[in-house]
């Protein structure tokens, strides 16, 4: 156990460090551990959280007030509130073929316990300072009872204490990586919806509204699947296979990683959420079973895209086998596990039981593949689209997007689809949701082009109309950070009961659908060769970053849909030297090779947390969107870097601050004449931001900055 540890001992590796220091509880087997006997394994207790410098969290006191060398309240960072979400009203009736379940949120740390099925609250803070305060509060305590009391069919399970304290250890261990401030996942409750109980579901749902510790209450669709277009074409034919894989700028360079160790993902792993999948396609993978079995075995035809096919063709554009025959996946070496949206809504109620699920089967650096997404804003703030295609994104409903971001706080990549009806997610009604400067899931939002796949001299796509640069029917906006070919991609297809359908390929997948499992190829193909050099991998902040910077941008200025992932270029920068200190660029971005983690060691002395790079990327992402030059930006937060507050409580001499300067600016040691000249200056009076300003505008650092920030580094507008 590291005592007072930084957010920066967590280090990216084959597994959790912080979950894992707690030694005497194994997330891989967690999940199994539970179902077997909750109670059974010894969880991180308080004491254990406190080690880290925790002084109250979960049910201790209102919110996670964590303290340690990077997380002081009086100190270097505060944790940023998180962003509280906001529903609209409640629909006149309920629609079970339409909404699933209904999810209500309570306030955070709200939940005490639960007795009889209704829930005891923690007191607030201070409340014990007035009688006042404790009688209203005991009211507010009837007042909750009584609702339960009026719906006991929607009474609340009781908690484990194992499983609560197992929660708060994977929470506290996000914020400890992160630097942000997550939601108490166990604080959501979802209730399965049926004709039967849709009318006292509404009515219960209205009566909760009305609680103080109610955050939010909703109804929520199933993720549903775009469906798949089968056009019957047969093994071994398939001239124009994976050609959204052959070099940019109109595919991916994915074949340029094969080359290299590592570039088939190996040691990878990854998890394609959805609904069914054709084990039996002559090119699928060997599927590894989910701990546990799940009861739904193979694929659930009651689901949208039931039939298998959607499925077997995102697994086989990553996991086809390169065997020959059929198609040539793009990281056929990573490991899949296939999950199905049922098999996560099986204990029903918690949705911190999710996350456990997905660490269960996946360590650090690992993806989470989101193939799915809900038809209509469950917020209801959005107009009602009407059909039950893949609209929105995942991350719209709030369970997910909580969920999404403390999986990105473990370390695990979340690749997320942007949806499919050409939606402008920048939009009013979408009331901030992704905007990265508000809240920002840490997942990789995905849209999807056919510009490359029009441009390929080969007619392979006759059945689907090529619109030149971008297609009308994905998502975009500025929260999107990747995109793939959405058109004409060739893949598995598998549809159970049609003809030779263990051999049949469609030469039309499409949407995000396909744009998805191509960038996940390039994920995991960068991943597989950060872990063959380095024995680690990049955090989803890294990837993200990696991804977004090294590739392809779109034609179209007017709909920003993320960049296209070019290996080849990612590839040549990991095995570069920017700064000319002898460790390759890949092996720093680990640790810190950013301009921000540059400023960030050799300003404030220490390492960014994940939270900095968030904060402080997001402000250049920012700026660059009016039009600023990035340079100017990152010369402004450096000199605001020197006058803040953390650099001069360091109170450093003229030496060192010149030293400082050198390294910062130059990634040098000073010169003798060099250290000589500007003490001198120093010592004649001029202020230290002249000499910052002498530093900030020199050809050196110009050179630096233009090694980290590459041609590609264009306005997203």
């Amino acid at each position: 156990m590291l005592a007072g540890a930084t957010p920066n001992a967590i280090a990216a590796s084959s597994q959790s460090a912080c979950l894992d220091d707690f030694a005497h509880w194994s997330p891989k087997n967690a999940n199994a551990a539970l179902q077997k006997s909750p109670n059974a394994l010894r969880a991180p207790k308080l004491a254990d959280l406190k080690a880290y410098g925790v002084s109250a969290f979960g049910n201790t006191a209102p919110g996670l007030l964590a303290k340690s060398p990077n997380f002081k309240d009086e100190g270097t960072f505060r944790l940023k509130s998180r962003m509280k979400h906001q529903a609209g009203d409640l629909p006149k009736s309920i629609d079970p073929s339409v909404y699933s379940h209904l999810i209500v949120k309570f306030e955070d740390d709200a939940i005490a316990s639960v007795a009889n099925g209704s829930p005891n609250f923690t007191l607030r803070e201070n409340t014990h300072k007035s009688v006042a305060a404790e009688n209203a509060r005991a009211k507010q305590f009837g007042q909750s009872r009584a609702v339960f009391a009026r719906f006991p069919e929607f009474a609340l399970p009781s908690v484990p204490e194992a499983q609560s304290e197992w929660s708060q250890a994977m929470r506290f261990c996000a914020t400890l990586n992160s630097g942000d401030d997550h939601a108490d996942l166990a604080s959501y409750y979802s209730f399965p919806l049926t004709k039967e109980s849709a009318a006292r579901a509404l009515d219960f749902a209205k009566a909760l509204k009305k609680l103080p510790e109610v955050e939010v209450v909703y109804l929520q669709q199933r993720p549903v699947s775009p469906a798949t277009v089968n056009i019957d074409v047969y093994s071994p034919s398939c001239p124009w296979c994976g050609l959204h894989f052959e070099p940019a700028p109109a595919g991916t360079n994915q074949r340029y990683a094969w080359g290299i160790e590592g570039g088939k993902g190996d040691g990878m792993k990854y998890i394609d959420l959805e609904n069914s999948w054709n084990y039996a396609h002559e090119d699928m993978p060997t599927f590894p079973r989910l701990t546990p079995q799940p009861s739904w075995s193979v694929i659930n035809p009651s689901s949208p895209g039931g039939e298998g096919e959607h499925g077997t063709a995102v697994v086989s554009v990553i996991s086809a086998p390169h065997n020959g025959y059929g198609i040539n996946g793009g990281a056929p070496h990573a490991s899949v596990r296939p999950m199905n949206w049922f098999e996560l809504e099986v204990d029903g109620r918690r949705s911190d039981l999710m996350v456990t699920k997905v660490l269960s089967n996946l360590s650090v650096g690992d993806v989470l593949l989101i193939e799915g997404a809900p038809s209509e804003d469950p917020l209801g703030i959005c107009p009602r689209i009407g059909d039950d295609q893949a609209n929105y994104p995942a991350s719209v409903n709030p369970v997910w997007f909580d969920t999404f971001k403390q999986l990105s706080g473990l370390g695990i990549i979340v690749v997320e689809t942007a949806g499919n009806k050409g939606l402008d997610l920048d939009a009013p009604c979408f009331t901030g949701r992704f905007n990265r400067a508000i809240r920002d899931s840490g997942s990789i939002l995905t849209s999807g082009s056919n510009e490359n796949a029009s441009a390929n001299p080969v007619n392979l796509c006759p059945f689907v109309p090529l619109l030149p640069n971008f297609w009308y029917g994905l998502n975009y906006g500025s929260r999107v950070d990747a995109t793939g070919w959405g058109s004409c991609v060739v893949a598995a297809n598998g549809r159970i009961g049609a003809a030779s359908a263990n051999q049949s390929y469609g030469t039309s997948f499409s949407g995000t659908s396909s744009a998805e499992p191509i960038v996940t190829s390039a994920i995991l193909s960068l991943q597989g060769i950060q872990k063959a050099r380095n024995g680690k991998v990049f955090n989803p902040f890294q990837i993200r970053w990696l991804i977004k910077n090294f590739g392809t941008p779109s034609a179209r200025a007017d709909r920003h849909i993320g960049t296209q992932p070019d290996l080849k270029k990612a590839i040549e920068w990991m095995d570069g030297d920017s700064d000319g200190d002898t460790t390759k660029n890949g092996t720093e971005l680990s640790l810190q090779t950013t301009l921000i983690d540059n400023f960030f060691l050799k300003i404030f002395g220490r390492q960014a947390s994940w939270a900095d790079k968030f904060l402080w990327h997001g402000e250049v992402e920012r700026m660059r969107l009016y039009g600023a030059d990035p340079r100017e930006v990152y010369r402004a937060i450096s000199k605001d870097f020197f006058n803040a507050p953390e650099y001069l409580a360091r109170n450093r001499t003229n030496n060192q601050f010149i030293e400082d300067l050198y390294q910062t600016y130059f990634q040098r040691v000073a010169d003798s004449g060099g250290l000589i000249g500007w003490r001198g200056q120093l010592a004649l009076g001029f202020p230290r931001d002249t000499i910052i300003q002498g530093f900030m505008y020199s050809a050196e650092f110009d050179n630096f900055m233009n090694q980290h920030l590459t041609p590609n580094y264009h306005r997203a507008d």
